[in-house]
């Protein structure tokens, strides 16, 4: 029996005080079913674990103090005449809209599967399930020009699902002196988008994201 846990707590400035720590744990558990005594009279199964895992990790790739607003002062402007220039100033400008509330994106992924050796160990054979979890996705968003920023904040934008099944087998054997093995894996994916931003879609040219369709 094998069990193995861990718990990470991981803080970034790219947040504000109040979202900038994440604890992030996960577990995994394994059983060699193929060391009990009820298996011992399998003479073609040489070895057999069945296993599960649960995490959960976290992203927070986004822009530098992304809740504080950028001030440019590489503005200018004219005050005097109306007839000519008048006299040029220095201003100032904010950049962006902070997102107070930002945090983490985080993934949560489960995985339940079994590992087989088969045949005096000339046959590997591992097959799993897995189910992933994405919450909060960081992305940024588009505002109206009439709130008067250069840069569209990124925000905490959806949430989307990722799950499938994990195929893979290999057989390794000898003919005289001469070794050979071959392989065969297959992998299959379903994805689903389960929640957006304010439940709006988002597109460009080519490209759409939206509830209850698969990713673009």
């Amino acid at each position: 029996y094998y069990l193995d846990a861990t718990l990470r707590r991981d803080g970034t400035s790219r947040f504000a005080p109040h979202y900038k720590w994440g604890t992030f744990p996960s577990f995994a558990a394994a059983w060699r079913i193929s060391s009990e005594s009820f298996m011992k009279d399998l003479d073609w199964l040489n070895d057999l674990k069945i296993r599960l895992g649960w995490g959960k990790t976290g992203n927070q790739e986004t822009g530098n103090f992304a809740y504080l607003s950028l001030i440019n002062t590489c503005p200018k402007y004219a005050l005097g005449s109306t007839t000519g220039n008048g006299t040029i100033y220095s201003g100032s400008a904010l950049l962006n809209y902070p997102v107070y509330d930002l945090t983490w994106e985080t993934v949560i992924t489960s995985n339940v599967g079994f590992d087989a050796y088969l045949l005096n160990n000339r046959l590997s054979v591992t097959v799993e399930y897995y189910h992933r979890h994405t919450d909060g996705i960081l992305q940024t968003i588009d505002i109206p020009l009439v709130v008067g920023v250069r840069d569209n904040p990124t925000v905490n934008l959806a949430k989307v699902n990722n799950s499938g099944f994990e195929f893979q087998a290999t057989y390794t054997d000898k003919i005289g002196k001469l070794g050979y093995n071959a392989s065969f894996n297959l992998t299959t994916i379903k994805n689903r988008v389960k929640k957006m931003y304010l439940d709006k879609p988002t597109s460009n040219d080519y490209l759409r994201i939206e509830e209850g369709y698969s990713m673009n």
